[in-house]
């Protein structure tokens, strides 16, 4: 799951959907990338959507931190958690 900024901080479009919750650019079901059912303030649930470049630049950030920080890694054998975030940076492109 891709960190949100600060829930607390976003617009009403960026928290039911119609915005990018990085930024703010207008965003549709067609569009959009769903990214789930979050926690929002005061525990009601939002469903943000981001763009697609939003979402990719999140993804490899995310990608790039896991490469350095996780100890299950290997160079020639990465965990499934960097698999799986490969795969998300190939299919955003």
């Amino acid at each position: 799951m891709l960190a949100l900024p600060k829930t607390y901080l976003l617009s009403d479009d960026q928290r039911d959907g119609r915005a990018c919750p990085w930024c703010a650019g207008p965003v549709t079901e067609d569009t959009g990338i769903d990214l789930g059912i979050r926690p929002g303030p005061l525990g009601t649930p939002i469903h943000p959507r981001g763009c697609q470049p939003c979402v990719h630049q999140e993804v490899v950030t995310v990608y790039e931190r896991h490469q350095t920080d996780c100890y299950r890694c290997k160079p020639t054998r990465p965990c499934e958690a960097r698999r799986t975030l490969s795969r998300l940076v190939e299919d955003l492109r």
